[in-house]
């Protein structure tokens, strides 16, 4: 479980963590939305929903980025999976490099909306930590990332583990394990 800093952040400010948790409650997963995302209206119906709480044997570890709102952490833990937010680290303005330091230490696996950390890791020949990429316009709110991100997971969770990078973009999924070859 992601615990608040005991110090400042990279810019000086001081922490306010409990993004990973906030009040100790698990808030509520959202309910389905079945058809949003026509396309992996398959993927849905083989899975089930993605609303409920993830099986028992699938707990993956996350770290969301400063680029996707705070309160996806909240649901992928109310998910049954150990998700914080770069905030709840004080790493809100620390650079791609230093969170993907983070994620390496820690085992995570890095969500975020900015392609760089794919950059990155392609440069680094880096074989982890895996990195989810979101390129979906229509994504708002964390409710509409999680609607996605769950009934992904259990197919996503080897090719996680081995490490990858997966982008979701105009409605599909794609995966490619790391390191990149040139």
């Amino acid at each position: 479980m992601c615990q608040a800093p005991e110090n400042t952040s990279s810019d000086g400010a001081a922490s306010s963590g409990g993004w990973c948790n906030g009040t100790g409650d698990p808030p509520g997963l959202p309910g389905s939305r079945d058809g949003r995302y026509s396309r992996v209206l398959a993927l849905r119906r083989g899975l089930g929903n993605g609303a409920g709480i993830a099986s028992s044997v699938l707990s993956l570890r996350f770290l969301v980025d400063n680029a996707l709102p705070p309160r996806l952490a909240d649901l992928l833990l109310a998910a049954g999976h150990d998700a914080c937010h770069v905030r709840a680290y004080g790493l809100q303005a620390a650079t791609d490099e230093a969170i993907l330091a983070r994620a390496f230490e820690e085992d995570r696996i890095v969500i975020s909306a900015d392609s760089d950390f794919g950059v990155i890791l392609a440069v680094q020949g880096a074989t982890r930590p895996s990195f989810i990429l979101f390129r979906e316009p229509d994504l708002r709110a964390a409710s509409d990332y999680i609607h996605l991100l769950l009934p992904a997971l259990p197919l996503l969770e080897p090719e996680l583990a081995a490490g990858c990078v997966a982008v979701f973009r105009n409605g599909r999924l794609r995966v490619r394990r790391l390191p990149f070859s040139a």
